[in-house]
């Protein structure tokens, strides 16, 4: 277990024009880290032909904010809140696709008295005090990419000259931001394969497409994601030869390997994505003769 608190922490800070430069970097105040960390190794099974032993991770930490340069008091020019990790994700909560019902009519009816006008078709997001505006009043702490916890496995088993290994990682709690859910909307441009807002696909994910409007209101709001993940990171196999095969041969060793890597995730977010990362997750098979002279 431990605890770490850091004062007079510095980072960029961004500050008024009107000084001259945007920002500057600054003792914001002080953060506090707090959590536990445990490894274990276990020898599963130790025999003359087999042996089989496990080794298990496991990281929880909290990291938060405790006073900034202004005191307790948030700095939302910076998204820096009191309490929370200092990377956040602080934005509009996607709330679906606005469509051509009564009751969604009447709703933009509501807002647009206020000054925010939305069509069928459109985004929507949650208006969060219920005054039918959306401002930045209605921007929330959605997550962080910080997890709450993550835990590593890793097994290893050999059994007279095969050996075989694999890892799975575990990631909780954190969130994603993507612009692979973000996708172009104009209709000129190739991307995958999107479910878009029509009039008789009304319960699609994704506003309708615009060719005049590539970007449409509010659209950040759809990029973020759980980010809770189970995967295999990698599998190999290798068998080493007879040493009576490789004194025939004049090497001192030699062994066959098989290795796959990213084999699985288990997560129903990322729809192609690692989610490790914000890329395209990959899967790769390796095989080859790994030989001493």
């Amino acid at each position: 277990m431990y605890l770490a608190k850091t004062t007079d922490l510095l980072l960029n800070q961004i500050i008024p024009s009107t000084n001259g430069f945007t920002s500057w970097i600054n003792n914001i105040g002080a953060t506090q880290n707090s959590g536990v960390e445990v490894n274990l190794h276990t020898v599963n099974v130790d025999k003359r032909k087999i042996n089989w032993t496990t080794d298990i991770s496991f990281t929880k930490n909290k990291e938060k904010i405790v006073e900034l340069s202004n005191g307790k008091l948030d700095d939302i020019a910076n998204l820096w809140f009191i309490g929370h990790p200092i990377t956040v994700f602080y934005d509009y909560r996607y709330d679906g696709i606005w469509g051509t019902s009564e009751a969604d009519k009447a709703e933009m009816a509501r807002f647009a008295a206020k000054g925010s006008v939305f069509t069928s078709g459109s985004i929507r997001v949650k208006d969060q005090n219920g005054d039918y505006k959306i401002d930045a009043n209605d921007k929330v702490i959605l997550g962080s990419d910080v997890p709450k916890w993550s835990a590593g496995i890793t097994n290893n088993i050999s059994y007279k000259g095969f050996d075989l290994s694999w890892m799975l990682f575990l990631r909780i709690g954190q969130m994603l931001n993507s612009s692979y859910y973000k996708p172009t909307l104009s209709g000129i441009f190739q991307c995958r394969n999107v479910n878009y807002w029509t009039p008789t696909n009304q319960n699609a994910e994704y506003p309708r497409p615009n060719v005049l409007q590539e970007s449409p209101n509010y659209i950040s709001s759809m990029g973020y994601r759980s980010g809770s993940f189970l995967k295999v990171k990698n599998i190999s196999l290798s068998y080493k030869l007879p040493k009576r095969l490789v004194d025939n041969i004049k090497l001192k060793k030699a062994s066959l390997y098989l290795k796959i890597v990213n084999p699985f995730v288990i997560s129903d977010n990322f729809e192609g994505l690692d989610p490790e990362g914000d890329i395209l997750s990959y899967k790769s098979i390796v095989c080859g003769l790994k030989v001493s002279i």
